[in-house]
């Protein structure tokens, strides 16, 4: 994430950081969004502010970014509360940049314009997000290592669902309670 600012602020306190999700994909009242099971940046204060103020489940992690002709390579790891996670994917994008279409799992993966989260309190919460369609790219992927969903009952974990962009300009409003 880059040039990540607050209106009337010329500066960054925020960028640019590496982050990692793992999310899903929900529906409040007709409103599709995601729900973010876990966030990690490499960027303490984005990091703990976006926990405090959007009541996001945000971790530090330590995340590196590799490129080369070839390939990418992304590491995370993220040690809490005696746990350790840990991800390492190689990939390589297989096509040009496209948009999605509307009704493909594309489009519904892609395109969500909010995301939901919840206080200690179980209060809901929605954050409006705004962005022109994003430019996917499929890829070849290998994943070296993924601890991140350990938790999660395998029997729910499918072969994995990747895409790649290279950027997209997004916009996020002050968040509200529902």
């Amino acid at each position: 994430m880059d040039k990540i600012h607050l209106r009337g602020l010329p500066f960054s306190f925020f960028s640019p950081y590496y982050g990692v999700n793992v999310r899903t994909y929900v529906t409040y009242k007709g409103k599709p969004g995601v729900y973010f099971l876990s966030l990690d940046a490499n960027n303490r204060i984005a990091q703990k502010i976006s926990r405090i103020w959007y009541r996001l489940n945000y971790f530090h992690a330590y995340i590196t970014f590799e490129q080369n002709e070839q390939y990418y390579i992304y590491n995370a790891y993220r040690k809490n509360d005696n746990k350790h996670q840990e991800i390492s994917i190689k990939f390589t994008p297989t096509s040009h940049e496209y948009s999605t279409k509307k009704n493909t799992l594309d489009y519904f993966l892609a395109e969500r314009y909010c995301l939901y989260s919840f206080d200690s309190r179980e209060d809901l919460y929605c954050v409006e997000i705004h962005h022109p369609q994003w430019l996917l790219q499929n890829v070849d992927v290998q994943i070296l290592k993924n601890t991140y969903i350990d938790y999660l009952n395998s029997s729910l974990v499918k072969p994995p669902i990747v895409h790649y962009s290279k950027s997209t300009n997004v916009l996020v409003w002050n968040i509200r309670r529902l």
